[in-house]
C-alpha cells in the first residue's frame, strides 16, 4: 500500500513535469545524475543509447529517451521509479471527445501512459487553459477517472 501511495505521488509529479513543449527543467549532464539512477536506468533500460537527463529538484530526476520506436519519460526519486509513455493524441479518440466536452476551451497538452506498478496502467492528461493547468487521469479504455489535484496519490 505505501508503495502504491509513493508511486501514486509520482504519477501526479510526472503529469505536472511539463508537457511535449520545451521543458522548463535543466538539462544535466548524466555524470551530474545521481549513480544510483544511473545504474537503475541502464539496467531496466540495456540499449537506449541516448537520454536526456534533466534534474526536477535536488532528489528527483527525469530520463527521457527513445525505446522500440516509442517516446518514453522515467522520472527517478530515492523511493521510486515511474515509467511513461509519451502516446500521440490520434490514439486518443475518447480522451479527445471527454476534453472537449467537459472542459470546454482546455488544449491537451500531453498524454502518458504511465505504470503506477506492474498491475496498473493509466493514462495521465495534462491539459490548459491560459495558465490553468490541470491532470486528469483516465483508465486503460480511455474512460474518466478522476481530476488529479497535485499533491493526491491515485489509487
Amino acid at each position: 500500500m505505501k508503495k502504491a501511495i509513493i508511486l501514486a505521488c509520482c504519477v501526479a509529479l510526472v503529469a505536472a513535469c511539463g508537457t511535449t513543449k520545451k521543458s522548463s527543467y535543466p538539462v544535466v549532464d548524466e555524470r551530474n545524475v545521481p549513480e544510483k539512477f544511473v545504474k537503475d536506468f541502464k539496467k531496466q533500460k540495456p540499449g537506449v543509447e541516448q537520454v536526456k537527463w534533466e534534474k526536477i529538484d535536488s532528489l528527483t530526476y527525469r530520463a527521457n529517451f527513445a525505446s522500440k520506436g516509442n517516446q518514453m519519460r522515467m522520472v527517478f526519486t530515492n523511493a521510486a521509479v515511474l515509467s511513461s509513455w509519451i502516446i500521440p493524441l490520434e490514439y486518443c479518440e475518447n480522451i479527445k471527445s471527454y476534453v472537449h466536452d467537459v472542459y470546454g476551451g482546455y488544449k491537451i497538452n500531453e498524454v502518458l501512459l504511465s505504470e503506477l506498478d506492474r498491475k496498473k496502467k493509466v493514462y495521465i492528461v495534462t491539459i490548459s487553459k491560459g495558465k490553468n493547468v490541470r491532470q486528469l487521469e483516465f483508465d486503460l479504455t480511455q474512460q474518466f477517472v478522476k481530476e488529479l489535484t497535485p499533491n493526491e496519490p491515485t489509487k
